[in-house]
């Protein structure tokens, strides 16, 4: 659960930065069963770990910058580009796991005992607007992102586009499209 408050400014013509604070609670669950016992049941498991979980409170930090090259030169740039750039838990806000089971059956599995970071993540990106209603943007992770599965981190580049069909002050309907692919995992598709 995520409950965010954020806020923007215009530091100077054309330049604005703006920051994210956000209240977490994580709720962590985890089990772990032995592949070759024959008394093994993987739907118990499941339900156990859902009844043994710890919750953890953490406050987040994200951060952000754009660019509007037109207003920044004070006049209107071929395609009207905006550059900007995000950091997503800047804090690295992290979430307990709960404490191995003591009941026998646990007693040979490895338990994962280190706490889960949600990560540090930087994201860059660009827009243009090669007619008046349309905006088409490309945006791409700067680092490696880890994952909830060991040894599979991503690292995305997406590109999408934006058609506005009504722009009202009262009401706005954008019609979108884009794809995205993991740059970092060959078993990714678009």
């Amino acid at each position: 659960t995520e409950v965010s408050v954020g806020y923007g400014y215009e530091i100077f013509h054309g330049i604005q930065v703006g920051g994210n604070l956000k209240y977490i609670q994580g709720q962590v669950s985890q089990t772990g069963i032995m592949i070759l016992s024959d008394n093994e049941n993987v739907s118990k498991a499941i339900t156990d770990s859902l009844k043994d979980t710890k919750t953890t409170h953490q406050i987040g930090l994200d951060l952000g910058a754009l660019i509007d090259v037109s207003k920044v030169a004070g006049q209107e740039i071929f395609l009207n580009p905006k550059f900007g750039i995000t950091a997503r838990n800047v804090n690295n806000p992290y979430f307990d796991r709960p404490n191995k089971p003591l009941d026998p059956k646990y007693e040979k599995i490895r338990w994962n005992q280190d706490r889960y970071y949600l990560g540090n993540q930087l994201r860059a990106g660009i827009a243009v607007n090669p007619v008046k209603k349309l905006t088409i943007a490309c945006d791409f992770d700067l680092m490696e992102n880890k994952t909830f599965v060991k040894d599979f981190n991503s690292q995305e580049i997406s590109v999408g586009a934006e058609y506005l069909l009504l722009n009202k002050k009262s009401f706005c309907l954008p019609l979108r499209a884009g794809i995205n692919k993991n740059i970092v995992s060959e078993k990714s598709q678009i």
